[in-house]
């Protein structure tokens, strides 16, 4: 028997973008989001017809910043395998606007879908949250030690009808320069919607006194009673990491920012520019 090669390729790159000028990762009609940007930029470069989506393995919402994000697109092959990686990455970094990074490109099998067996990492700047009062660094660690595990995070989302709300968390540190509080860093396998956020306005709570220990561990281990914690800004939220199995790693060290100063709405103009500056640096040092 005689095997015919697809028509189509899949193709999975890595990418980012700052989200102060994005209404999200996810194609919304009229708006500027991540997807729909890297989709008129593939169609521009006919690796597409206009009908073709983009599978992305995690969502942002409109403002969350992306170090490193994946997706796969199912492209012409008769496109891809003259070009290959090169060809692929030069058309598409030639055409992407500045506010986004390109890292690399490559074939995957046709059943590969971005969102599974992959780990996930965000980071979140607590300091910047007007509200947050510095801890002692031992009890801050302690704080972020009751969210790791397999947990049903209800409490840390919006419910919808159907859903399941079970993720497991497998780790949740401090984000420090060496007393100083920063923010957190949280890994898992996958997480619901503004659940980070809400783990952010949490340890918020707790640092200033607004939510005791137990208010916080009873919204996560009484699932069916509702406490809602609050939801932080997603202007401090990172998406830094996405790793998979079987791809190489394309790390970064997470930096150190500058403390607040001075007037804290003074320091808060510049702490937005430094969130953009982790990205650029981070993408000029891997070739983005």
């Amino acid at each position: 028997m005689i095997q015919v090669e697809s028509a189509t390729a899949r193709i999975f790159f890595r990418f980012g973008h700052i989200g102060e000028g994005f209404h999200g990762s996810q194609m919304q009609p009229g708006l500027r989001t991540a997807q729909g940007e890297l989709l008129d930029i593939f169609y521009k470069c006919k690796f597409i017809d206009n009908n073709k989506a983009i599978q992305m393995a995690s969502r942002t919402d409109a403002g969350v910043n992306v170090r490193q994000n994946g997706g796969i697109v199912d492209m012409k092959r008769s496109k891809w395998d003259p070009m290959g990686e090169k060809g692929f990455m030069k058309a598409v970094r030639d055409r992407l606007p500045g506010d986004m990074a390109l890292f690399d490109a490559m074939e995957v099998e046709e059943t590969w879908l971005p969102r599974r067996n992959a780990t996930r990492t965000y980071l979140y700047r607590l300091e910047a949250v007007e509200k947050w009062k510095q801890p002692d660094l031992v009890d801050f660690k302690n704080w972020c030690q009751i969210f790791v595990g397999e947990h049903n995070w209800s409490n840390f989302s919006r419910v919808e009808e159907g859903k399941t709300y079970v993720r497991e968390v497998l780790e949740c540190d401090p984000w420090v320069d060496e007393n100083r509080i920063i923010g957190f860093k949280i890994i898992g396998t996958a997480f619901v919607w503004n659940q980070v956020r809400r783990v952010a306005s949490a340890l918020v709570g707790l640092s200033n006194g607004t939510h005791d220990f137990e208010k916080v561990k009873a919204a996560l281990h009484q699932p069916n009673q509702y406490i809602d914690l609050g939801l932080c800004p997603p202007d401090w939220l990172t998406l830094w990491d996405v790793e998979w199995d079987n791809i190489p790693t394309i790390g970064a060290e997470i930096p150190a920012l500058t403390k607040p100063i001075g007037v804290f709405k003074r320091w808060l103009e510049l702490a937005k520019l430094e969130q953009k500056q982790m990205l650029h640096t981070s993408w000029s040092t891997t070739g983005s």
